[in-house]
Formats: C-alpha cells, structure tokens, sequence
C-alpha cells in the first residue's frame, strides 16, 4: 500500500474556480519555479536546472487534519486528545413559559457545575436531507397501481425536494468534550477504560437533559455518527452527491485494485480513516476564507466586549437563526478555582488603589472603579455561591458557493449582530486555525481565543442554553408543511405510539384561516404514505369533489334522492382490539356483541332525527327488543359469528334494511307513535334513499362522504350514519392504519347519543390502529356539546390556526396556552398554525405541493381560470 493512500486532491492542489494554487508551507511551489523556469528557457535565458518535484515536497489534505482515527464513537486526535460527540435533540424553549425557562436553565446550570472542564456546544444549519423520507414514500406505494395515486405521489416527492432546496432547513446541536482522566486524576492510556469514562460522561449529561426536556440521540453505530458528521463538516459540497458510505466503498474498491496492481497484500484496516473523512482539497492562499471542497468559507469571531449587556434565558437563540450555511460554536473553558479566585481578588485590590490615584470625576477612574466592582461580583459569586469562572469565545462560521454568495452572507450577520448590540470582526489571517477550530475536536487557537475571550459565570453560561429549535421530521411521516421557527420540514407521525399515546387530532380555527386547505393537505398525504382514509363533511362537500377524482377515490352523496345509499341497519365485522394500544382500559371493558352495539347506533340514529326532543326509556327499551327479534329472523344473534353467510370466503349474510324496521314498528303500540312516524320518512319520504341495502365502495383507500345537501333536519343523522360506516369499516380487518376525518363534528354531537358515540371514537380508534380527526370552527358550538373538551383532550395533536381574541381566550379553559401563544393566534396569517403535542409547541405553515393547489383551490376566479385553460388545452 503506498504511503499516503488519498482519496482527496492535496492541499496544494488547483483552487476550485481559480487559476492560483496553494501550498501552506510557503508561497509557491516547485511547481510555480519550473513553470517560469521553463518560461525563461523558451525566451532562451541561462536558467538552472529544478530538481523534479518528489512526494515530500507535496502536503496532503490527510497531512493537515488533525484526526488520527475513530475508535468506539470516539475521535482521537493526532495530538493524543480523545473526543466525544453527543447530538442533543432540541426542544420549543422559546415557546414554554416563564417559570419552565427558569427550571430548565436551573437544570443546565446544575449539569455544568459537574461537567467536563473542556466544552464544544456545536449548532449546524444545512439542507434537509430528505433522501430517507423520499425513500420511504416510494417504500409505502411500492404495491400502488393507481396511477392517479402514482402521479399524486410524485408531485409530492418533487415537492419535498424543492422544499428541501429552498425553504426547508435542518438543525443540529452538538456536545463536544474531551476525556480528562479517570476518576483518580490520572490520564490512561487503555482505549477501554478511556472509553468507559467517557460513556459515564454521556450518561450523566443524558440524565440531566433528560429532565431538561432534551433528548440525546442514540445511533445504531456512533462511530458511523461520529464519521458522518466529520465528513459531512469537511466535505459540504461532495457530501451532497456522496453519502460517506459511498465513499468508503469506492475509496476501499479503489485501494484493493491499486494493491493488486502491484502485488501488496489488500488489508482494509490499513486504510487511515481520515481518507473516508478528508475533503478533496482546500485552499489557504487567502487572508480571509478558505476553500475547502469547492465552498467558500469564512469565519467571524465576537468580540470580548462585544456582547450585551442585558442577557435572559435563551439570548443565545439570537447567533442561532441564520440560516443556511452557518454554524456556530461556543467554547467553554472552566479557569482553576482556586487560582481564579486569588486572581480576582488582586484585580479588586489593584483596580481600587489605581481608582484613589487617579483624580476624581474622571473617566479613568470610573472605569477603574466598574472594574473593580465586577471583579469584586465576580469573587463574591465564586466565592458564597458556588459558581465557577469560564474562559468563553463564540465562533460563526459562514459558506458559500460562491465568494459573493459567502460575503453577502456575512455581511448581513454583521448587521443583524449589530442591531443586536453584538460586535463580531474577522478571522483575518487565522483561517487554518479557525478551519480546525470550527470543527468538532476542541482545539481552541490561543490566538483566536485572546482575541474573542469572555469571562463567564456558571449562572451567565446556564443562559446560553442554545437547544432550542424543534424539529419534527419522521422518515415515515406526514408531510404537512414548514416549521416557521426553524425552517425545517414538519413531518409528524401520529401513528408513532412510542412518541404519541393516540393518534388523534383536532384542528380549530376561523373561517378562512386555512383549515379547509390543511385537511386537504393531511387526507392526501395519508392517503400517500399507504393508509385509509375517510372523510365526512356535513358542508362544503362539493370543494372535495375534484381532489377526490384526482387521486382515485370514491366520493359517495347521502341527501335525499341521491343514488348514494349507506344502509344503517347493516352490521359489519371487527376485528379484535388491540388494548395495548389504549389508556386506562382493559379487555373486559368491552365485550358487548356486534349486535348490541349495532342497535345502540340505530337508537343514535333515531334520536338524531327527533331533533330537541329526548326518546322515552320505554321507547328506547323497545327498540333494543324488536331490533333484536328482527336480526334474529334474520339469521343475527349476540354471537358475532353469525353475521356470516361464509366466513372463510368473507361472504356476510344478507341485512334488514330501514324497511324492514319500519313495518315491525309501525304495528308496535310503543314505537307507532313517534319512531314509526320517523322510519316512515326513510321509507315513502325524503330520506327513503337510504332504504336499501349498501352500494358504495367503501373499501376504496380514499373515500369522501358529504351530507351536506342534507337539509337541516337530516344534517345531523345523515352525518352520524356516514361517521358510523367509516368506523365500521375501519374497525374491520385491515391491516394498515386508517383515518377518519370530521369536519364540523359539532354539527353531529347535538345529542348526548352522538356525543357519547363520537367520544368512543376518540377513546378506542387508536385500538384498531386508526385516528380520529375532527375539525371546527365553531368552538363555542363544540364546547357545549356534552363531549367537546373530552373530544379535545384525547386529541394528542392539536393544529389551532388564526382565531379572535375572544375565541382564543376560550382555549385557556381547555389547553395550556399562554397569553404568549393568545397573541400569536390572533396574528398568525392564513395556513398557518400552532402545533400542540406532547407538552411542546411549534408553530408550522402548511404547504402543499404547487400541482395539487388547483384541485384544493376554492377561490371562483382561479376555478374559472383552470377552466380556461383546461378549454385551451383541449381546442389544441
């Protein structure tokens, strides 16, 4: 194997975009003095022979990284320092209250007081990487035939490819220290024990975040972690088109054939890890930036007296927010205490007798006297309240693809740090250093850091608590849109049971404040991820009608004189809950038969269609006998098996349908009266449409059912029975996840029948692996029903978009909303939305793929124009 085996261009390799090159240990090369040697040869000058250009005389990228290998997820670096990475997953502090801000900067000021001496706190902003969640939507519609759903399908890929481009950014934070020893002060040379000291760092610090609210991510291989963010790091433009396994496949193919080639024997591990890692090239030759890998990159540092000077919990949130193509780094350095203390106290000591020298009134004097007031707060801090002294420096570090694109860049982070009483200035002449120093290895440049050190407190270093982003973003997700606050992509898995106990939702929200559009969005993209869906719209059926054909499904109308028909007597089979799946309930909490559950759905229906007036016990109690008699002529008995006609062909038995009812009612001297007289309307009235048996396809992945030309008397049974037949289909043997959409459920829970019926959804769904989804905008209307907060307290995710004042002050009795979050939905624009789920809050815009707007569109005079153009179309 040769020496220096490289996959990279070496240092002193063509600067990518220029015709200079670079060396870092002088200012040409051998290779610059042959040129003009050969140069003066051809104007024909007595010039003396170069000595051709050997091996030693070229640096090597590998040469100049300062990592030697990566052993047990850890780095060890060529000057024998051992380094650890932890990835933090950050939370919504911003959005949390006063008094949670307080304990969770209490909790991290705890952990610093035992943490490493040495600390690296790491932020990276890059693209969203969305080749896994790309790879799981093909995953999920692998089997799909539809070729509507197909199209559907890649419109949202190309959709998330350009949010991904453009808008969509990810965040990571990272934890980097370094081992200091074992726990008796002496340094080890045994990778072992260095690595289980290490490891009892981490899971200290993984308990104290863990009360935090943090989280730190676990990976199947942590020296792959490790790898991938130094490769990454170093290589940010190959690392787009090259992931780092890819790398080290060819890099491992291309070493095997050269060894071949000569005859050496192929061993991989010989192979330096640093050749997996290193960039392809970079270029020191500026005073200024780097290139490295084809991008430009610069740094600045802030000043030691170039922070604020007032301070609250999170400030640090402020170096965070940039963007694409920064990263920032805040070292930490923990000073002696003892040493740091007796320092301290000759600074008070001298600063007070240079005060009484200088004459009175002046600026020196008072300079001196501040001086010696902070020294002397300093003292008093360490000294009676435990707090310890830290040597402190904040590094930004800003690309580009271009050297206009990077200056711009930072030049607008100047600004913006300015305006924030913030004062940065450049690296100028450090780039190697700050190069190395802004990589995750803690190797802090005395030069830099005496040029940016500022000198912190424990309680001051609490406040810089920087994990603070939240990021939503699961591979086999829904993706619904953007988070505002940190600019990543929101996609949310609400059937994720070990992040979420139930996979419900509620959306709340104002008339035109895009909730239409969001549950347009959300039955599309879970149609697209491989589930079912049903959605039941008491009004505005006719916006679904197009989007519904788009994508294949079925859109089924239940009005009086439609040939649409859902028959309310039919029983459909369950399959068996999944009580592991539910709260607070056990299996013998539910063992009522088909039949049974079945007559209390009619019972429903019936109430439903006497509008304010209440069903008698002795009318209720009657229909449960003549029900029963009825299924029973029909074969139907409390045994659920005997729905089937043929089980094993999956063939059920025929079903009465309201007719059938009707004609034993009718002659029944309880039920004549009143229940009759309401049968009779499904049968010679408005509503006989519905009296037969069932002949829509309801087995279809996408199915839309609207009763909104219902008419108000049959708004409400019309509706519960739409709700009742998706339910019942979703309870049936499947096996994928379903969901079931309600718009306006308030409209339904009229009654404490329906109420209670609606609530059971919401308490057993996630039983049979479904979700329940209701929507309002009325949430006066859905509070006075009997079950309306319950309804929204079993929604584990809560989408509440722009609202009133008044309607958003109601919340507070319901949810844990700040006056904070109650000016936020007063403000928030159309599609935009405050995200509830698991004690966090993320405020998300919704997006939708640009092809699909035109069949989610509502507004009159886009329709018109798409009818234009659809004319257009056809005439060429």
């Amino acid at each position: 194997m040769p020496k220096k085996q490289t996959n990279s261009k070496k240092v002193t390799g063509k600067k990518t975009g220029s015709k200079k090159t670079a060396n870092t240990k002088r200012k040409t090369s051998r290779a610059d003095t042959r040129k003009k040697a050969s140069s003066r040869k051809n104007k024909k000058e007595t010039v003396k022979k170069v000595a051709p250009i050997t091996e030693d005389d070229l640096l090597y990228v590998q040469d100049w990284c300062p990592i030697e290998k990566i052993r047990y997820g850890m780095i060890k670096t060529k000057d024998g320092r051992y380094i650890n990475i932890l990835e933090i997953e950050p939370i919504t502090f911003l959005l949390r209250t006063f008094d949670e801000r307080a304990g969770i900067i209490a909790e991290f000021q705890s952990w610093l007081k035992i943490a490493p001496i040495r600390l690296q706190f790491m932020m990276t902003t890059t693209p969203v990487d969305s080749v896994a969640l790309i790879d799981q939507i093909n995953k999920e519609t692998e089997n799909e035939t539809d070729p509507k759903v197909l199209a559907r399908r890649d419109e949202l890929i190309e959709h998330i490819r350009r949010l991904s481009l453009s808008e969509a950014l990810s965040k990571r934070f990272f934890l980097i220290y370094q081992y200091e020893g074992n726990d008796d002060g002496k340094m080890s040379t045994d990778e072992d024990e260095i690595w289980k000291v290490m490891a009892g760092v981490r899971e200290t610090a993984k308990a104290y975040f863990y009360r935090m609210g943090n989280s730190i991510i676990s990976h199947e291989n942590e020296s792959t972690f490790v790898g991938d963010i130094l490769y990454k790091l170093m290589n940010p433009k190959s690392s787009q088109f090259e992931s780092l396994s890819d790398r080290i496949g060819r890099i491992t193919s291309d070493t095997m054939l050269y060894e071949m080639s000569v005859n050496e024997k192929f061993n991989v591990e010989d192979i330096p890890d640093v050749n997996y890692i290193c960039p392809r090239g970079i270029d020191f030759t500026h005073s200024n930036y780097v290139i490295m890998d084809g991008i430009y990159t610069t740094w600045l540092y802030v000043k030691s007296n170039g922070y604020s000077g007032i301070v609250y919990s999170g400030w640090f949130d402020r170096f965070t927010n940039f963007g694409k193509g920064v990263t920032v780094n805040f070292y930490a350095v923990k000073k002696n205490r003892y040493t740091a203390i007796n320092r301290v106290g000759r600074t008070v000591r001298l600063k007070h007798v240079e005060s009484r020298e200088m004459a009175g009134g002046t600026d020196e004097q008072e300079g001196a006297m501040n001086a010696a007031d902070n020294a002397d707060f300093i003292r008093h801090a360490m000294r009676d309240y435990n707090e310890d002294l830290y040597d402190c420096i904040t590094l930004i570090t800003i690309q580009g693809e271009t050297e206009k694109e990077m200056f711009e860049r930072r030049n607008r982070i100047k600004k913006v740090l300015l305006s924030k009483d913030c004062f940065t200035d450049d690296c100028m002449f450090h780039t190697e250093a700050a190069l190395k120093m802004s990589l995750p290895l803690l190797d802090i440049n005395d030069n830099i850091m005496d040029k940016g050190r500022r000198n912190f407190l424990t309680s001051s270093l609490a406040s810089t608590y920087m994990y603070t982003a939240y990021k939503i973003l699961e591979n086999d997700g829904i993706v619904l849109g953007i988070n505002i606050d940190g600019d990543s992509l929101f996609v949310p898995n609400p059937f994720n049971s070990k992040k979420y106990s139930n996979a419900n939702m509620i959306v709340l929200g104002t008339s035109g404040k895009g909730k239409t559009f969001f549950l347009m969005n959300l039955a599309y993209s879970i149609r697209i991820s491989g589930k079912q869906v049903f959605v039941v719209l008491p009004e505005k059926g006719r916006e679904w009608k197009r989007l519904t054909a788009a994508i294949g499904g079925t859109y089924i109308e239940l009005a009086p004189g439609s040939k649409d028909c859902i028959n309310i007597m039919a029983i459909r089979p369950a399959r068996e809950l999944d009580y592991s799946q539910l709260e607070d309930m056990d299996e013998e909490d539910d063992t009522t038969s088909l039949l049974v559950k079945k007559i209390h759905q009619i019972i429903t229906f019936i109430q439903l269609n006497m509008n304010k007036d209440d069903m008698t016990d002795p009318e209720e109690a009657q229909i449960s006998t003549v029900l029963t008699r009825l299924y029973n002529d029909f074969g139907i008995t409390g045994d659920n098996d005997s729905i089937w006609a043929d089980k094993d062909r999956n063939i059920l038995k025929k079903m009465p349908i309201i007719e059938d009812f009707y004609e034993v009612a009718k002659e029944d001297d309880i039920l004549k009266d009143r229940i009759a007289v309401i049968l009779d309307s499904y049968v010679h009235g408005d509503g006989r449409s519905m009296n037969a048996q069932t002949n829509v396809d309801l087995n279809n992945k996408f199915v839309v059912i609207s009763v909104s030309k219902a008419g108000k008397k049959k708004l409400a049974p019309f509706a519960f029975l739409a709700i009742d037949c998706c339910y019942d289909t979703i309870k049936a043997d499947r096996s994928e996840n379903c969901a079931l959409i309600m718009d306006e459920v308030w409209k339904m829970m009229i009654n404490k029948y329906a109420s209670e019926y609606v609530m059971e959804i919401y308490k057993i769904i996630r039983g049979y692996g479904g979700s329940a989804i209701a929507a309002t905008q009325e949430l006066e209307d859905l509070n006075k029903s009997e079950n309306g907060a319950g309804v929204i307290n079993n929604a584990k995710l809560k989408f509440i978009f722009g609202m009133e004042k008044k309607q958003a002050e109601n919340l507070k009795d319901i949810l844990d909303i700040t006056d904070d979050d109650i000016k936020s939905l007063t403000k928030q624009d159309r599609g935009q939305a405050l995200f509830f789920a698991n004690g966090d809050k993320v405020r998300i815009s919704v997006k939708a793929p640009r092809e699909w707007m035109k069949y989610f569109t509502t507004d009159a005079k886009e329709l018109r124009k798409q009818k234009m153009k659809a004319k257009g179309e056809d005439n060429v």
